[in-house]
């Protein structure tokens, strides 16, 4: 997985909008897409501010080296409202399920459970 990739996928996973990190480390919201579509390799300065933002690790983020967290902790997702709501999370969904696999890979995470969301704990 490329710099771009990770980034990607913890914006996603995180919420927020590229114009939102864009604003997080002063740049321009076409830098932000240019750095996920590995276009253009970000700065390290760059690199330690969105390492903190996403609470990552600095050389996971930066070289995929492991672990990228300390803790691996797992999100819910409320259900969307609409049809457009639904058409995005079918479309954000894709896009994790890919970068999920490879980010599972770079950690070296073999085994994973998944959380079954209509079950009360």
């Amino acid at each position: 997985m490329k710099t771009g990739e990770r980034i990607k996928l913890l914006r996603i996973l995180t919420g927020f909008t590229q114009t939102y990190i864009a604003d997080i480390a002063d740049q321009e919201q076409r830098n932000i897409s240019m750095i996920e579509s590995s276009r253009y390799r970000p700065a390290t300065k760059i690199l330690e501010i969105l390492a903190d933002l996403f609470s990552c690790s600095l050389n996971w983020l930066a070289y995929g080296e492991p672990p990228a967290y300390h803790q691996l902790w797992g999100y819910a997702e409320v259900p969307p409202k609409s049809i457009t709501q639904i058409h995005k999370m079918d479309k954000i969904n894709k896009i994790l399920q890919t970068l999920f696999v490879a980010f599972l890979m770079e950690n070296s995470i073999h085994s994973y459970y998944l959380i079954d969301k209509k079950r009360n704990m």
